[in-house]
């Protein structure tokens, strides 16, 4: 079988998505310890970037290692393909990360699972509208319904008490979801044209060296390095490979809003995931669940066909 005939079929696509989700899914609870490890203070953004860049800089050059050994021979991207690859970097890595990791810095502690349901925020806008941005992508009154359900699901999380609670911290990680959001339409274009391994590649590199260079320039440190934080790094930029190069194959042959919707279930790994490594008081409360039944409903009523013999479109 071919390998779009894989990533594009309906019942391995949402396979492929799911495991993508649960390798994202279970990042949201490694960055405050990621912090501790490493000595990073997490309202410092310079060292912030620092250990982002440390990060991404691993998984460039292995992915670019990956690349070379499977194409058997080192390419670097040249005046054709280098624009597009950095400003997939740009949004994807740097200003993502940078906004998704000081964001849940500032949200208080063991709110993973809040950031990890907040992070889909932008992908209930592209989900209804992405045929305003993709020309294949078709407009569906279910894709709508679907986007209304999850957008109350984003607000039910943010309810303390009667009173909606939102501050710089959840701020920030809904800009990083417009960047992942912004980056999923670039992307979707660039890999019509360049293969999607090879943009995962060195985009991660050229972010991870741009992050690098920025945090050293504005003074970012890493204070220490244990045991405990290299096991974690290594998992993390393991987890961050297979998600990257799974998701770009998916991308690359599926709709946009298709995947916006699947993507969801990255918020489901990450409450339950959070919820097991944070502490179960976290995960039990009343509006994180009743916001994860919400968007589950969402993600049901926009992909199940109750007028064919199929589940998904």
């Amino acid at each position: 079988m071919e390998s779009r005939n894989i990533f594009s079929h309906r019942v391995y696509s949402v396979i492929f998505a799911m495991i993508v989700c649960a390798f994202w899914g279970s990042l949201y609870p490694c960055v405050k310890p990621g912090y501790d490890f490493f000595g990073v203070d997490a309202s410092n953004v310079p060292s912030v970037m620092l250990l982002l860049g440390m990060r991404f800089s691993i998984c460039g050059i292995v992915m670019t290692a990956l690349v070379s050994v499977k194409d058997k021979k080192v390419s670097f991207p040249d005046k054709r393909t280098f624009a597009p690859i950095f400003a997939v970097a740009m949004i994807i890595i740097v200003l993502q990360y940078i906004f998704q990791y000081v964001g849940i810095g500032k949200i208080a502690v063991n709110a993973s699972s809040k950031s990890a349901i907040i992070k889909q925020i932008g992908f209930l806008f592209i989900s209804c509208f992405a045929f305003l941005f993709v020309k294949d992508d078709k407009f569906s009154i279910r894709k709508v319904i679907g986007g209304v359900l999850g957008f109350c699901g984003i607000v039910v999380i943010n309810l303390d008490g009667l009173q909606f609670s939102i501050g710089l911290g959840e701020i920030l990680v809904i800009l990083a979801s417009l960047c992942s959001v912004s980056g999923n339409i670039l992307t979707k274009h660039v890999y019509q044209k360049i293969d999607s391994s090879y943009v995962v590649a060195y985009s991660q590199l050229y972010g991870g060296i741009l992050l690098t260079l920025l945090g050293l320039a504005f003074g970012g440190k890493i204070t220490k390095i244990t045991l405990d934080g290299i096991f974690l790094m290594t998992y993390m930029c393991s987890a961050s490979i297979c998600a990257y190069l799974l998701w770009g194959r998916l991308v690359r042959y599926n709709d946009i809003s298709k995947m916006a919707i699947l993507k969801y279930f990255e918020l489901v790994f990450g409450v339950l995931i959070s919820g097991v490594v944070l502490g179960v008081d976290n995960i039990m409360k009343i509006e994180y669940l009743l916001s994860l039944i919400i968007i589950l409903v969402a993600i049901l009523v926009t992909n199940i066909n109750f007028t064919k013999n199929k589940a998904f479109k």
